[in-house]
C-alpha cells in the first residue's frame, strides 16, 4: 500500500484522506470495468446461442441488461 510513514507525515495528515479517496476511486474505476466485462462476457454467450440456432433466456440482471444492449445494437444496425 505503499511506503511507510514517518511520523511527521502522520502529523501533517500526508497521505490521508487523500489516499483514501484515490484508493476510493481506483476501486470505483475497476467495478466499473469488470461490471462491463462480465455483461460483454453474457452478451458473447447470447450471440453465440442466436448464431446456433438456440433460444436461451437471460439469467438475471446481467443477462437482462446484455440481452437489452445486444437488441440495441441489432436495431441500430
Amino acid at each position: 500500500m505503499g511506503e511507510p510513514r514517518s511520523s511527521d507525515q502522520a502529523a501533517d495528515g500526508e497521505d490521508g484522506v487523500g489516499e483514501v479517496e484515490e484508493r476510493v476511486a481506483h476501486n470505483s474505476a475497476a467495478f466499473v470495468a469488470h461490471a462491463e466485462a462480465v455483461i460483454k462476457v453474457a452478451m458473447i454467450r447470447l450471440m453465440a446461442a442466436r448464431l446456433a440456432g438456440e433460444e436461451i433466456e437471460p439469467r438475471g440482471p446481467i443477462g437482462t441488461e446484455a440481452a437489452r444492449r445486444l437488441a440495441d445494437d441489432l436495431k441500430n444496425e
